[in-house]
């Protein structure tokens, strides 16, 4: 009987190693199971917020073309192919200050000083048609249209002929409205 004894002895050690290291074992991966699992959660909630994310530019991009948000230099910029196109010249454009006293809440207003140079009164009347058909809405505030002297340089080989032309200057103030919503 002692060597039956013993033999139980060693399969009841056996058995209880195997149970401790089976215990071992599954709280190892049940920390890891969790872990993996706060992962995962934080994953989901990273994965929302991008969503969430990409969904605000997508509105934002709408609004924006909703609204035509534009600044000065854009505007300047499309005075300047405005007058190209209509044969005018635009010597100086300078945005004045707005006063924000007055803000209305329907819309907002950019306004611009412009001095053009035109060869005639058609130009200068090819860029106000263009104004007026432009998608967004002007309005000239004063204009003011003077004969001006240019000087016009040809030069024939060792000679250099001058001669004076009469072009238009026109000083105008002009205003965009960007109405808002």
């Amino acid at each position: 009987m002692g060597i039956k004894n013993i033999k139980e002895i060693v399969n009841a050690f056996i058995l209880i190693i195997g149970i401790i290291v089976s215990l071992i074992t599954y709280n190892l991966q049940k920390n890891q199971n969790t872990a993996h699992k706060k992962r995962l959660e934080m994953e989901k909630y990273k994965s929302g917020l991008l969503n969430e994310l990409l969904n605000l530019e997508d509105n934002l991009k709408k609004c924006r073309k909703i609204l035509k948000i534009k600044d000065t230099s854009e505007l300047m910029g499309k005075i300047n192919q405005l007058a190209e196109r209509s044969g005018a010249k635009v010597l100086s454009i300078k945005p004045e200050e707005e006063d924000f006293a007055k803000k209305n809440p329907f819309y907002t207003k950019s306004t611009l000083r412009l001095i053009l140079e035109a060869g005639d009164y058609h130009a200068l009347g090819n860029f106000i048609a263009q104004l007026e058909s432009d998608e967004d809405l002007y309005k000239i505030e004063s204009l003011t249209i003077k004969p001006s002297r240019k000087k016009s340089g040809e030069f024939l080989k060792d000679d250099v002929k001058i001669e004076e032309i009469t072009v238009l200057k026109a000083e105008m103030v002009i205003i965009r409205f960007n109405f808002k919503g």
